[in-house]
């Protein structure tokens, strides 16, 4: 009886307290305290709320309880009845080409220098000064009706109206040529044809100002990558989503000695979008590497050429076992391991049997065939193996490499240290066509249909295309292992080299050399001022820029869906773009992709290839800097359809360009010729021309004056068109 009257005075002090406010709620409090006393003596019961203080405790209590203003609103969702039930239809799409991520990067250049504490604000609103009103409109609504009207002619028209036939009839006589002349035209024209439908294949170059930019679609710098430029990039063949990189040191000799006795760091970094903070794998390499490239067949296995000549090897499918395995220290205790996961390599060159220079260009050679001992390709069991590949060096010499150890064809003094080296399947050379010398090749560029024809710049600027298909089989080879001969053919190891063309070339290096991915003879070679489209045969260029003075060119490639569109690199930042149905003679469009990299030279350009219509819809290009950092940038859409004909306009442009060559060197003969003739002195005899005219002398009249011989020159023109005939075809 107790408890149960001390619960029900406590509940009647709280609701006096929560329905009452200011003199009210204190004067029910005086008068419940006086209730509670008189029970309290009556049944010897203490009251719960004894002083101000208790009360107070109440009012903060109730303070805190949350309580509505409003009924609660209610919300209900239907959907029809004949939706249950119904399968989802999924859209195939290529996910890789409209994939999107964009997670939160966390850069510690903004992060905030002092620490502050969370604290936590409350607000309150006066309730007596907000009007909670509820209203609703509703607009009219009419259903539809579908009318119709009918008209009477005859009661249209006025009792009073007269038809004025004569008026009529010389209407008709006077419009009628002109209606019959429209109604023929009309039978042989359609008029219901859309003049602009022939124009739909050109919609890509219809949009706005950010259509027709490259736009930076996804940034990866690293701070490890300090007083470095990035010199290679590679998409991974299977994963279109992550892209490889190596970077060399660009500090002068002086720095490089001051830390010539500290450790060097070089590496690979391999990027994945779904993370541009840090690296996804980091492969370690002994020096600075050149240039890169994935194996076709297999993802997971990196080729590279370093800059003191050797090839590296890695195969990245056990890098997460090679991450997860404990190391211990000296004293016991375990290493801590890295928060970006490092990688060592799988295979490294011997040092005594690799290039004698950096190594500067890396190639594959085509998945699903096979290089023998007797330098034939064959083709492997299977049409998704690549076991080997080329490298070409300053040294001026052709490796070819194989990735399986156990394949061997050159031999090696018998010595422990040799046994499990790896060393080169083959080694060609390239020499001066009077074998004299060698030559300092750069940029290396392999043919898409006969692995055999390669085309590299030199340091001097020239061109020079090799072949180096398998040549019979001489004593001289007995050097090489015979039982692994299958065949009379051999390697040709005395000179490969098959033409230079040493006319109208770079004034310097020629840095870059890229092959048309529609035209297999055209090449093009990129310079620091200028740079040129080759035609193979033709010792001069086709086609030449003009003169670059205030910038020069730092990259340059093919644009993989439209055989006239050239891309290329500046050492300002700038993408120039050439496009040779539009202009030939000066550049169609030129952007920076980044404010961020503006005045900062541009070193690689490198497309990520689609398959399918993809490659038509989305076009994305990795451009590497002179800081060591990685842009994705979009191609603009103008740029990435190509026009109706393209392909065979292109081509009849290069003909036009090779066939004006062929036609100015041939009247550069006849000049010299011509020259060559007036120097000659006059003989009393007639004199017959090269070309088969003769030379007619004229009897002097006066023997006082000074004989002067005329020359007249019969040039046979029949004999000189026919062989220009003769050298284009």
């Amino acid at each position: 009886m107790t408890t149960i009257i001390d619960k029900l005075s406590f509940d009647e002090e709280v609701n006096n307290i929560d329905e009452t406010s200011g003199e009210a709620l204190e004067n029910n409090n005086i008068n419940n305290s006086n209730n509670n006393n008189n029970i309290n003596e009556n049944n010897n019961i203490q009251s719960p709320i004894k002083s101000k203080e208790d009360v107070d405790t109440v009012k903060e209590i109730l303070a805190e309880k949350i309580q509505n203003s409003r009924p609660l609103c209610k919300v209900k969702f239907t959907r029809k009845w004949k939706y249950f039930g119904r399968e989802l239809q999924n859209i195939e799409e290529d996910t890789m080409d409209t994939y999107r991520f964009f997670p939160p990067v966390k850069d510690p250049r903004y992060q905030q220098t002092d620490s502050r504490l969370e604290r936590d604000f409350g607000v309150q609103t006066n309730q007596q000064s907000i009007l909670l009103n509820h209203k609703s409109v509703q607009t009219e609504w009419c259903r539809k009706v579908n009318h119709s009207s009918q008209v009477n002619i005859s009661e249209s028209l006025s009792r009073d109206f007269e038809i004025d036939e004569y008026r009529i009839v010389e209407f008709l006589k006077k419009v009628e040529p002109v209606v019959v002349e429209t109604l023929a035209q009309n039978s042989t024209i359609d008029i219901f044809k859309d003049d602009f439908s022939v124009l739909t294949t050109d919609e890509a170059f219809i949009g706005t100002k950010s259509e027709s930019q490259f736009i930076e679609i996804q940034s990866f710098p690293h701070a490890i990558s300090k007083n470095k430029k990035l010199a290679s990039i590679d998409w991974q063949p299977n994963n279109k989503a992550v892209v490889a990189l190596s970077t060399v040191d660009i500090r002068d000799l002086n720095s490089r000695l001051q830390d010539s006795g500290k450790t060097i760091i070089s590496n690979v970094y391999i990027w994945s979008f779904q993370d541009p903070t840090y690296p996804s794998l980091i492969l370690t390499s002994p020096y600075d590497v050149n240039c890169i490239q994935f194996n076709p067949a297999n993802p997971n296995i990196l080729a590279g050429g370093l800059t003191n000549g050797q090839v590296i090897l890695w195969n990245m499918e056990n890098a997460e076992k090679q991450n997860d395995r404990i190391e211990i220290n000296m004293q016991g205790e375990e290493k801590p391991k890295p928060q970006i996961p490092t990688m060592d390599w799988t295979q490294l060159s011997l040092l005594e049997m690799s290039h004698s220079n950096c190594v500067t260009g890396i190639q594959w050679i085509p998945k699903g065939k096979v290089l023998n001992s007797d330098a034939v390709l064959y083709p492997t069991e299977t049409d998704n193996e690549c076991y080997q590949f080329m490298t070409l060096g300053i040294d001026g010499k052709l490796f070819i490499w194989d990735m399986r150890k156990e394949k061997r064809r050159l031999s090696l003094k018998k010595n422990e240290k040799f046994k499990d080296a790896w060393i080169p399947y083959a080694i060609l050379s390239i020499l001066q066509l009077d074998m004299t010398s060698d030559l300092p090749t750069y940029a290396l560029s392999v043919s898409y249909k006969n692995p055999y024809s390669i085309c590299c710049t030199t340091t001097e600027g020239e061109l020079l295309y090799a072949d180096w298909s398998p040549v019979e089989k001489t004593s001289t080879s007995s050097a090489e292992d015979d039982s692994l001969q299958t065949s009379n053919t051999t390697f040709n190891t005395s000179n490969i080299t098959k033409e230079v063309y040493t006319k109208q070339g770079h004034h310097g290096l020629g840095h870059t050399i890229s092959r048309n991915p529609f035209f297999d003879d055209i090449i093009m070679t990129v310079g620091n001022t200028t740079f040129k489209v080759w035609k193979i045969g033709c010792d001069s260029p086709i086609w030449t820029s003009p003169f670059r003075s205030t910038t020069s060119y730092s990259c340059g490639c093919w644009s993989p869906t439209r055989p006239g569109v050239v891309f290329l690199g500046r050492a300002d930042g700038y993408i120039e773009v050439w496009d040779f149905l539009e202009k030939s003679h000066n550049l169609s469009m030129i952007s920076h992709f980044s404010i961020a990299q503006q005045n900062i030279p541009l070193t690689e350009l490198k497309f990520r290839i689609g398959h399918g219509n993809s490659k038509f819809q989305y076009q994305f290009i990795a451009v590497g800097t002179g800081n060591a950092s990685l842009s994705i940038v979009e191609v603009p859409k103008n740029l990435i359809r190509p026009l109706p004909d393209e392909e065979k306009l292109v081509f009849n442009f290069f003909n036009r360009e090779y066939e004006r060559v062929l036609y100015f060197q041939e009247k550069w003969k006849i000049r010299e010729q011509e020259s060559d003739e007036k120097k000659l002195e006059v003989q009393p005899e007639e004199v017959t021309a090269e070309n088969g005219g003769t030379i007619i002398e004229e009897p002097v009249s006066d023997p006082t004056t000074i004989p002067v011989v005329e020359k007249k020159l019969n040039i046979d023109k029949v004999a000189i068109k026919k062989r220009f005939l003769e050298m284009i075809q």
